[in-house]
């Protein structure tokens, strides 16, 4: 895998975090929503570096054997699904009372990493 490819995706991610986070924080300073996610912070965080690593692994697997990456890429996407539903359920348990805010805001930002993933993924398996 090129340094170059390497470093353009975790910056389009690390954009991606930074502005899910500042709207998240724009809409607690003008109390545009009635209760925002606890843990907002370690969501943005947790998924900016779970993609990074999948992004990373895929491009190994692929130079490696180029024919694993249909199965590669699917394993990555059910061990997120099970991860996530372990995520939800733990944050539900330690914040009651904001288990929705958080597991929408969950959704919301496995969602938009996801599609971050498979735009860049699938320009890249174009070029080639």
């Amino acid at each position: 895998m090129s340094s170059k490819r390497f470093l353009f995706f975790t910056g389009m991610t690390l954009l991606l975090a930074l502005l899910i986070g500042l709207t998240v924080r724009l809409l607690e300073v003008y109390s545009l929503v009635d209760r925002a996610p606890s843990y907002w912070m370690e969501i943005l965080l947790a998924f900016a570096l779970i993609t990074v690593l999948v992004y990373f692994v895929l491009h190994r697997i692929t130079q490696v054997d180029p024919t694993e990456f249909v199965r590669a890429f699917l394993m990555s996407v059910v061990l997120k699904i099970i991860l996530s539903g372990v995520a939800v359920v733990v944050m539900s348990k330690l914040n009651p009372a904001g288990a929705n805010s958080n597991a929408v805001f969950y959704l919301c930002c496995y969602g938009a990493f996801t599609a971050l993933e498979v735009v860049v993924l699938y320009k890249q398996k174009n070029k080639e």
